[in-house]
């Protein structure tokens, strides 16, 4: 046995003393006092064995508990202990993870959604000696998101299993956390793959696409949005990815983009288009949409469930009846909303091929938010603005015009300018001054458009002249022009008569379209005419639109023909013998005669006929009878004229 010098204190003195201790009794007393610290539980921590140069650092992993979701990557970092590392997963179903771990410490896995929620419990291990071992445990989620996505289309054709190219639909899909709608949720829509991207809600189908865009949940925790597939897209397989944002949970869901060449079925884009007015008071008029149309046959007629709702265009003459026609695959049918009805949900348009067949779509047409100025100008219990001068123009692109306002009233108000046409100008009050500024790069239209100015109660609109030729675009927008009809900008024609124009200037072919089809129809007359017919009396205009866009107005006046006069002795009475035939003469209206009712008070007893203008009655034998019955002439125009049959 060796031994050794050892220093130790006394503990009455302070004093160090010097002990001469035998070198294996170090070691034993060392190792007693090792299993004493062992049978107490000393040391708490997992640790490694004694390192050169110092300690080995405690076996570590972050987070030690952790939320997971479905298809959401998470990472581990484990440190301490004694590189490399493994791992295990208690539900390699739901985490599978490799072994081992880099040494870096990180850990990165992408769990599975389970059915239910379920803690997964990942047990570290490192390489010393006396394998240390650290848990982590992820709190895996249910899904957060459904696991189908719904994708309606807009037309729905034999040779479109999902979305025809050029076409679009509805893609939709619901939160649900825990069998409960997610309400409110926040999911983002990504184009992960294909030729397709998102229309911006509030926008038209025909408005630029985004690749990725963030809708909220509604109460039923659906969120939706628009797709539509790019012009000319080849048959593929699309992919679109749909994030929980809160969650950070990741769907991906495939369709189908199939390439239309010919269909059997018509096809309509878009199929829906919405126009909503910025007043309470009033829908939008003058809202232009264009419908394109493929498949079938062509070509296409158009028409309309509500007549009153839109004017159609282009029209031409079918068999002498104004109809609205699509002549060729791939044309546009243009509906021009009129205003006089709104409807929110929509009206049907029904497109017929030449074999039949139909397809539809739908334009609506509703109120706004905001509450309008009154109807009619000095309609509210404060005057009318006045403007002076009451009409600005011509304003050139980039240019501007101003007016003095002037408003009196008793109470205090504010006077604010609505441009009808923001599109093509802005318009702004400051100290008493209406300044109105044509948009450099405004869109074409007609020559001038209305700036309201507004007290709130009452309104006075200012007529703005723009100028230029046809169509009175600005910058990119600006047109060719030199459109003319006959030498003339307006046109009289007669109720009931038609009218013949002739088109000179601009790029055939030409669109022609009447604002008010009960005063005047329109439609063309081979490649370079038109023909108007007078409805009833008014005043209404005609766009003539080239093939570069370009377009002019004429406007048309139609006057009332005179009344239908009746001989002999226009009367009104038409006295006939017994089983005779009597003639009496027409004159006057508009057009052509028919006969529109014809009543009998003895059934069978009274019988008539037009020809030409000779009304011809006649009387079956029998008694005297007066009167015997009454007959209505109408003519083109709609007036008429009662004749009573009284039998002789």
């Amino acid at each position: 046995m060796t031994t050794t010098t050892s220093l130790s204190i006394n503990s009455n003195t302070g004093k160090w003393i010097n002990r001469g201790v035998a070198r294996g009794a170090v070691i034993t007393l060392l190792g007693a006092m090792a299993a004493l610290l062992g049978a107490c539980g000393g040391g708490g921590a997992a640790t490694t064995g004694a390192a050169s140069g110092g300690s080995t650092p405690t076996l570590a992993v972050l987070p030690t508990t952790t939320t997971a979701y479905g298809n959401v990557a998470v990472t581990f970092t484990v440190s301490g202990g004694k590189p490399p590392y493994s791992v295990v997963s208690s539900n390699t179903s739901l985490i599978p993870v490799p072994a081992p771990i880099g040494s870096d410490g990180k850990l990165t896995v992408t769990p599975r959604t389970p059915a239910a929620d379920t803690d997964v419990v990942l047990t570290f291990k490192d390489s010393s000696t006396t394998a240390t071992t650290v848990t982590s445990t992820a709190n895996l989620k249910a899904s957060t998101l459904s696991s189908s996505l719904t994708i309606t289309p807009s037309s729905v054709g034999a040779q479109c299993g999902g979305i025809c190219s050029g076409g679009n639909g509805v893609a939709s899909v619901q939160s649900v956390i825990a069998g409960v709608p997610g309400q409110g949720r926040s999911l983002r829509f990504d184009a992960f793959q294909g030729d397709y991207g998102f229309v911006t809600p509030g926008n038209s189908v025909n408005d630029p696409t985004v690749s990725t865009i963030t809708i909220t949940t509604d109460n039923q925790g659906i969120a939706r949005i628009v797709i539509r597939a790019k012009n000319g897209a080849p048959s593929q397989s699309a992919i679109i990815q749909v994030v929980d944002v809160l969650s950070g949970e990741v769907r991906r869901f495939v369709f189908q983009i199939s390439q239309v060449t010919t269909s059997t079925e018509i096809l309509i884009s878009p199929a829906k288009f919405d126009w909503t007015s910025p007043f309470k008071d009033a829908c939008v008029t003058g809202g232009i949409s264009n419908h394109y149309v493929s498949g079938g046959v062509p070509p296409y007629t158009v028409s309309a469930s509500s007549p009153d709702f839109a004017v159609l265009a282009p029209t031409v003459l079918v068999n002498g009846v104004p109809t609205v026609t699509v002549a060729k695959d791939g044309d546009a049918v243009q509906v021009i909303t009129t205003g006089n009805v709104c409807s929110p949900s929509g009206v049907p348009f029904i497109v017929r091929d030449a074999t039949a067949r139909t397809g539809t779509f739908t334009v609506s047409n509703s109120i706004g938010p905001s509450t309008g100025p009154s109807a009619g100008v000095g309609a509210g219990s404060i005057p009318a603005p006045t403007i002076t001068p009451a009409t600005l123009g011509p304003v050139a692109c980039g240019a501007f015009a101003s007016a003095f306002v002037v408003q009196s009233s008793t109470v205090p108000v504010t006077v604010t300018p609505t441009s009808l046409e923001p599109n093509r100008v802005s318009a702004l009050i400051s100290n008493g001054i209406l300044t109105v500024t044509r948009l450099a790069n405004g869109v074409g239209g007609s020559s001038s458009v209305l700036v309201r100015v507004s007290n709130g109660a009452s309104f006075t609109d200012v007529p703005v002249s723009l100028s230029g030729a046809a169509p009175f675009g600005c910058g990119a927008n600006a047109g060719a022009g030199g459109i003319t009809v006959a030498g003339s900008s307006s046109i009289s024609v007669a109720s009931g008569t038609q009218l013949a124009q002739t088109i000179s200037g601009g790029t055939a072919p030409y669109t022609v379209v009447s604002s008010n089809n009960a005063i005047a129809g329109v439609a063309l007359l081979g490649s370079s005419g038109f023909v108007v017919t007078g409805g009833t009396a008014g005043t209404t205009f005609i766009t003539i639109t080239d093939a570069t866009g370009a377009a002019t107005t004429v406007v048309v006046t139609v006057t009332a023909g005179t009344p239908i006069s009746f001989s002999p002795g226009n009367s009104g009475i038409a006295p006939v013998t017994n089983g005779t035939t009597a003639s009496f003469g027409l004159t006057g209206g508009s057009g052509s005669y028919i006969i529109s009712s014809l009543s009998s008070v003895t059934p069978g007893r009274v019988a008539a006929s037009i020809a030409g203008n000779v009304l011809s009655i006649s009387a079956v034998a029998g008694a005297a009878q007066s009167p015997a019955g009454t007959i209505v002439v109408t003519d083109t125009a709609g007036g008429t004229f009662t004749v009573t049959v009284n039998i002789l």
